[in-house]
């Protein structure tokens, strides 16, 4: 019996000590992750979402859709200075957008770790000096880069996973799976010697990586694509890029015009918010939601009872509620198709059981909005997987610059954007989606 006491007493012992190490870890994940993004932030904080990869062979026509956006937009498109030992090309100095170095200085600079994204391009060294990138970065707009090769793309992807891809193709996909090695030569060449002079070797050289590309270009990954196939097409093709670039810096209106338009017919509306924390958001979006509807109806689930305490002692409407124990919710009012939209901001500390509960709980007209930090974005590299799961379940997806409506909190304050997922067409929405939609823009031919 004594031993069984004793036994009994040293297990509740590690039982509390393991409640404390959980509780203490909970309350300092977040300083945990903002360490965690210090170490693989190699700009020490230097860090904007809106970063776009134009690519496309030699001779697609690349420059002659970003040039003028660059042009148009001074203050809004950053186009960073790549350090290159090409030598200048006429009238280039490294005012330009080029920063022209001998190879020597190149290796000096790249032996001392002061270049990312090095590459051999066409016999030459390229890559792009940390201090300019930081440079781009501090002017907070956004970051054009512009590639001919899918293995720069891959190094870009690398360096900013979040950045959108822009492809521009000389002929459609199918166009170009019908034409002859020779053929696109042909294609290109004529290009190519518009804009500028070459030996014969690094046309030959251009041409033969241009065939590689097109031949390939089914694989690369894109979020927009020009077919830059004709000079009557140049306007309506500018059009595209333009908003495609210049919409990545919009924030598509608040929060509360995006809800009251989903949810125009609506006296009363209820929200609720999976792994809350301390709370303070569902009062704050509460409040935001009275402000265009006669009753607003918020509550917050949080795993640790401690939070829940905490939060309720405040004021806050939170209940106890685990996202993994499928029952957990229900228990607590949350039913299947009961509210009209489902918050998370707090994405990675359990995205899949929190997505599967958002898509139970939420009506069928209803709106998911997740918020996504820089962590999410960097470290876990969370999104694209999580929008394709809610594709997969029905949705449509869209994200949006971080709104400057939308209740902020001491754990999200780094917010860069929030996905919003929906069901169903609605014109005002679905125009939030429609750089997504390739095939309605370009045809069901590509």
């Amino acid at each position: 019996m004594r031993k069984f006491k004793k036994q009994y007493i040293i297990a509740l012992i590690f039982t509390l000590i393991g409640a404390v190490v959980c509780q203490n870890l909970y309350a300092l994940r977040v300083p945990i992750d903002r360490r965690v993004y210090e170490k693989i932030d190699k700009l020490n904080g230097s860090y904007i979402p809106n970063i776009i990869i134009v690519v496309g062979c030699s001779g697609s026509g690349k420059n002659t859709l970003i040039d003028p956006i660059a042009a148009k937009y001074p203050e809004k498109v950053v186009l960073p200075k790549l350090t290159t030992t090409r030598g200048p090309r006429h009238g280039e100095s490294s005012d330009g957008y080029r920063i022209l170095l001998d190879e020597a200085t190149f290796k000096q600079k790249d032996d001392d770790g002061s270049l990312t994204m090095v590459r051999d391009r066409h016999g030459h060294w390229y890559g792009l000096d940390k201090t300019e990138l930081e440079r781009s970065l501090k002017q907070e707009g956004i970051l054009l880069f512009d590639t001919s090769s899918t293995e720069s793309l891959e190094l870009i992807k690398d360096e900013f996973p979040q950045a959108k891809v822009l492809l521009v193709l000389p002929r459609s996909f199918g166009e170009i799976e019908k034409l002859s090695d020779v053929e696109i030569k042909d294609i290109l060449r004529d290009r190519i010697d518009k804009r500028s002079k070459l030996t014969q070797k690094e046309l030959d050289k251009r041409l033969e990586e241009g065939v590689f590309f097109l031949r390939n270009s089914r694989q690369v990954r894109y979020d927009q694509i020009i077919i830059n196939d004709s000079f009557d097409k140049i306007d309506s093709n500018f059009g595209i890029v333009e908003e495609f670039v210049i919409g990545s810096l919009a924030s598509m209106g608040t929060v509360g015009e995006i809800i009251t338009q989903r949810f125009s017919e609506q006296d009363n509306i209820s929200f609720a918010d999976l792994d809350t924390g301390t709370g303070e958001f569902v009062t704050n979006f509460t409040n935001l939601l009275k402000q265009y509807f006669k009753n607003a109806d918020g509550v917050g689930v949080e795993l640790f009872q401690y939070l829940v305490d905490e939060a309720r002692a405040n004021g806050h409407n939170v209940v106890h509620g685990t996202a993994d124990v499928k029952e957990d919710y229900p228990e607590v009012g949350l039913s299947d198709n009961s509210r009209d939209i489902v918050t998370i901001n707090n994405i990675e500390s359990r995205p899949w059981a929190l997505i599967e509960q958002a898509d139970r709980i939420v009506k069928e007209n209803g709106l998911i909005m997740i918020t996504f930090e820089k962590y999410d974005i960097q470290q876990t590299n969370i999104v694209k997987t999580l929008e394709e799961d809610l594709k997969k379940r029905g949705y449509n997806t869209s994200r949006i610059a971080f709104p400057e409506d939308y209740p902020h909190s001491v754990k999200f304050e780094e917010a860069d954007f929030i996905l919003i997922a929906w069901k169903g067409k609605i014109d005002t929405l679905d125009s939030l989606n429609q750089y997504k939609n390739i095939n309605d823009i370009t045809g069901s031919s590509l």
